[in-house]
Formats: C-alpha cells, sequence, structure tokens
C-alpha cells in the first residue's frame, strides 16, 4: 500500500519542512541572532535551486537521447513541456503552471510558496508563542475546511487512477490544501524548543500514547487497502470527503508525537535504529535522490520492449533494487557536483551577512 499511496509521504516532507523552519529558527533566536529577510529567503533559494537547474537542463538536453524504444518518444513531450515551461521551476510556481517539466517538481514549489510565507508566523512566535499557535491551529481548521470544500464540490475519489486536470490543480497541487502537515510540523517545532528548554513531561505520561500513535500511522497507510481490493464500491460523498480532510492531519499529528518521544529520548530502540550510519548518509541524499528518481523511473518504463508481466511481488524483486541503485547512483553524483558546491558556497554567503546583521543581546 505505500506504493499505491505516495500522497502521504510528500505530506510527510511538509510535516518535516513545518517542523524544521520553526525549529532551527528558534534555535538561532536563542543564540541571540536576529531575524534577516535577505539570509531567510536567499539562502533556501540558493540551496535548491542549483540542482533543480541542472536537472531543468538534462531533461531538455540529455535524456531523449540516452534511450529507445517503443515508447521512447514520450520523452520528447518532456523535452517540450521544459522548453516551454522551464521559468516556473526555478521562480516555484509549478503548481500554477499549465503543465510540469519534471512531474515531481510540485512539491518545490508548494514548500518554497509556505516558507515565503513561514516569517508571517515566525516573527511573532518569539515574543507572542501563546498567540502565534492560536493563530496556527486557526489555520491548520481553514485549510481543512478548504480540502473537505473541494473534495465536497468535486466530488474527489479516495483513490484516483487517472489524474485529471482539475484534481491536480484544485487539490493535489494547491497550497491551501496541502498547508495543514507543514502547520502541524511548525506548532511541533515550538513544543520540542520548549520542552528541551523547560520542563519535560514525565516518561510514564508519553510512552503510553506512542502505540496508540503507531496504529494511526499504520492505519492511513494501509487503511484504503478495501478500496484497492473493492474498487466497484459505491462513491460515498461524506465518507470520502471526510477521508481526504482527515487522514493528512491524523498522520501529522501521529507522526509528531513519534518524533517527540524520539527528540526527548524516551524510545531508545527507534533512536538507536534511525541513527544508524546508513541513514545519516542516505539523508544527506535525500534531495538529490528525490529529484533523480522521476529520471530512473521513466528511463525503465520508456525502454521497455516487450509488455511485461508486473505483480507486487516482481516489481519489489526485480525492478525496485534497480531503480533504487540507480537512484542513489545518480543522486550521489548530483550531489558531489552541484548540491554540496552550492551549499559551501551558501554557507559562506549566509555567514557574511550573519556577520553585518548584530547579534540582539
Amino acid at each position: 500500500m505505500p506504493l499505491y499511496n505516495p500522497v502521504l509521504i510528500v505530506d510527510i516532507f511538509f510535516f518535516l519542512s513545518g517542523f524544521l523552519v520553526s525549529y532551527m529558527f528558534l534555535q538561532k533566536s536563542a543564540r541571540g541572532y536576529k531575524f534577516n529577510f535577505i539570509s531567510h529567503y536567499l539562502g533556501r533559494y540558493l540551496r535548491l535551486t542549483p540542482p533543480v537547474v541542472v536537472g531543468i537542463i538534462f531533461t531538455y538536453t540529455w535524456f531523449e537521447c540516452i534511450g529507445s524504444g517503443p515508447l521512447w518518444n514520450g520523452s520528447h513531450e518532456n523535452t517540450n513541456k521544459c522548453l516551454t515551461f522551464w521559468w516556473t521551476h526555478i521562480v516555484y510556481i509549478q503548481n500554477w503552471a499549465p503543465s510540469l517539466c519534471q512531474s515531481t517538481a510540485w512539491y518545490l514549489s508548494v514548500d518554497f510558496q509556505l516558507f515565503i510565507l513561514s516569517p508571517i508566523l515566525l516573527i511573532p512566535l518569539k515574543r507572542w508563542p501563546k498567540a502565534t499557535l492560536v493563530a496556527t491551529f486557526c489555520l491548520i481548521l481553514l485549510s481543512l475546511l478548504t480540502t473537505f470544500l473541494i473534495t465536497w464540490i468535486m466530488k474527489i475519489p479516495v483513490i484516483l487512477y487517472d489524474y485529471t486536470p482539475d484534481y491536480l490543480y484544485y487539490y493535489a497541487f494547491f497550497l491551501p490544501t496541502k498547508a495543514a502537515p507543514w502547520l502541524i510540523g511548525f506548532m511541533l517545532g515550538y513544543i520540542i524548543f520548549e520542552s528541551q528548554e523547560n520542563h519535560v513531561p514525565k516518561r510514564r505520561l508519553i510512552i503510553p500514547l506512542l502505540a496508540p500513535a503507531v496504529i494511526v500511522i499504520i492505519a492511513c497507510i494501509f487503511g484504503m487497502y478495501r478500496i484497492y481490493s473493492l474498487p466497484g464500491l459505491p462513491y460515498n460523498r461524506l465518507e470520502t470527503s471526510l477521508c481526504l480532510t482527515l487522514i493528512r492531519p491524523a498522520i501529522a499529528i501521529s507522526l509528531g508525537y513519534v518524533v517527540y518521544c524520539c527528540q526527548l529520548g524516551y524510545t531508545d530502540t527507534i533512536n538507536t535504529f534511525l541513527s544508524n550510519p546508513v541513514f545519516e548518509v542516505i539523508s544527506r541524499l535525500s534531495y538529490t535522490m528525490y529529484l533523480v528518481h522521476e529520471f530512473a523511473v521513466e528511463y525503465n518504463v520508456s525502454s521497455i520492449r516487450i509488455a511485461p508481466f508486473v505483480t507486487n511481488f516482481t516489481f519489489l524483486i526485480n525492478d525496485l533494487p534497480g531503480l533504487t541503485f540507480l537512484t542513489l547512483l545518480a543522486s550521489l553524483l548530483l550531489s558531489l557536483a552541484v548540491e554540496l558546491p552550492a551549499q559551501h558556497f551558501t554557507n559562506s554567503l549566509m555567514k557574511r551577512i550573519q556577520e553585518k546583521s548584530p547579534l540582539k543581546s
């Protein structure tokens, strides 16, 4: 089911992004640094954009030349899209563009737009934390209401096998429907920061709720199995609207509770597992893996010369290991050649900007 429900994975990315925005801001504020709009926006843009530009150039120039097959002509479509809409990628408005040069790039657009709006909550968070958290909670409710109304009016199904333009641009790529996990992560960043600075709840009060949180995460991922196994089920408008509205905040809150327990040191087993050096290496490649995995999948599909027989088992055994290895290799090259040099340049530039911005006191 995780393979058939990838939208929830994207929502987890939004949750983590919101968490890091508030948590890192509070850490810097505790060290005495002032908020600087230039470093806030420019630093983010310079870190994200160079690998994106390389991906656009690769799509437009080399990708259609590295393979062949009956389906390979479809790669020309992406080339034409990049020729027309390349600029929407570097200004991060892909989710509003009529067509995408890279189909997975819409996430960066929504995430960057949320990052642009983040100072509205960041600046008052330090001075009026309670009022800011109340405002954030109200924004979460507004996002959920928007999601419910869109799914109700457009009669969006829980599982959509054919992604129509209306579904993509008014629901899947729409910032208000994606804001709730980000805002929940934002609130968690403040909660964890304050827990480290002040009184930490006792272990016996925290651990009992960990199992229900994990159960909710599993239920969100595998709860749609009934729909997949029985695709002829009649459409229930209210049930579907509630499901699509509540599943994202449910998984974000549950995952947030697991992160909260891990951060406070209450889950030694999970911390030990996630602290494995293998995950540290993969985490450093996660951004470039996200960018290049689409090329690996498209190459694998477009170069097929005979009709394949695909099951969950054959995909996991035959296709997934090769795609994963190819993605890791390509992401490593992109990271070493583009992402890391861009990060070092950005860090040096941000350090100079911070030196000109004095400490508070």
